[in-house]
């Protein structure tokens, strides 16, 4: 009997034990368990963070590239616009004038005065569209597309009106001895007279003392100048040089302006897409320009 009774009794001490053992086992994958869940928490969270801090930085790297792009925009803008005001003027002033019988008379006709002051005047009312979609490139593309569209229209008239007056230094000779007859006597003495010209002194007449006015040294024929051909020539060379360069040298700075805007609106569209995504996954924008 005893010793059926320490037989049970070991057998009692080896299922206890057992189930200790599986207890603690279960206890101990249970805290595993739970270690393993904190963790994994912890990373979601920390890669949120993370993402939503990688977003606000590459949001504001864009937002600072955009506003950069805008201030190159601005000021090529402003540039454009004071060529355009310059132009304005100085066609306007032109005009004002153009009843004085100044010698510029002969080189700068009335029609190429009014045509720089409707392309000045054009300029102007493009560079204010421009200013318009450049102040609000995200929300105001349509005013950058109409000013790219109106600046490459400039370009070309400007590129026309200074390929005339560059064709018309060509064939400056024969054009103003047929013109000579057709000006008036105030600007045919302008010519005779002016002494202005560095290397050109008293001359009467086109060629050889011809359609002579007389007036001044000019008053007895012959007089003993020469006739006007070369000065007249020279004066209007000079003129006109000067005139289409600074038409070429407009349109310089409107290809410049050109280039700006397109980097502008690529770069806008670029933000503009980031932003779309943005919003799709939840993301609000207060400070998009």
């Amino acid at each position: 009997m005893s010793q059926i009774g320490r037989e049970g009794s070991s057998s009692s001490y080896i299922a206890f034990t057992t189930a200790l053992n599986l207890i603690s086992s279960h206890f101990i994958s249970f805290e595993s368990l739970q270690s393993l869940l904190a963790r994994r928490i912890t990373y979601i969270a920390d890669t949120i963070h993370t993402n939503t801090h990688t977003l606000s930085s590459s949001y504001r790297v864009k937002m600072a590239n955009l506003r950069k792009q805008q201030y190159y925009f601005l000021f090529f803008v402003t540039i454009y616009m004071l060529t355009g005001v310059g132009a304005l003027v100085l066609a306007k002033v032109w005009l004002s004038q153009s009843s004085v019988g100044a010698p510029r008379e002969a080189v700068i006709s009335r029609s190429i005065e009014e045509a720089g002051a409707v392309i000045g005047g054009i300029v102007a009312g493009t560079a204010l569209i421009g200013y318009v979609g450049g102040i609000a490139p995200i929300k105001r593309k349509d005013f950058l597309i109409a000013y790219v569209v109106l600046l490459i229209t400039v370009i070309f008239v400007e590129l026309g009106l200074g390929g005339v007056i560059w064709f018309k230094t060509l064939r400056m000779r024969s054009l103003f001895q047929t013109q000579w007859l057709t000006w008036s006597d105030s600007l045919k003495i302008a010519f005779q007279d002016m002494s202005t010209l560095t290397g050109y002194g008293q001359c009467c007449g086109y060629l050889d003392n011809q359609n002579v006015v007389l007036s001044g040294q000019c008053a007895t024929v012959p007089s003993g100048f020469d006739g006007c051909q070369e000065k007249v020539s020279t004066f209007a060379d000079l003129y006109l040089r000067k005139l289409f360069t600074s038409l070429f040298g407009f349109t310089i700075v409107n290809v410049f302006v050109f280039v700006s805007a397109v980097i502008l609106i690529q770069t806008r569209n670029d933000e503009e897409r980031y932003i779309r995504i943005g919003k799709k996954e939840g993301r609000t924008y207060s400070n998009a320009i």
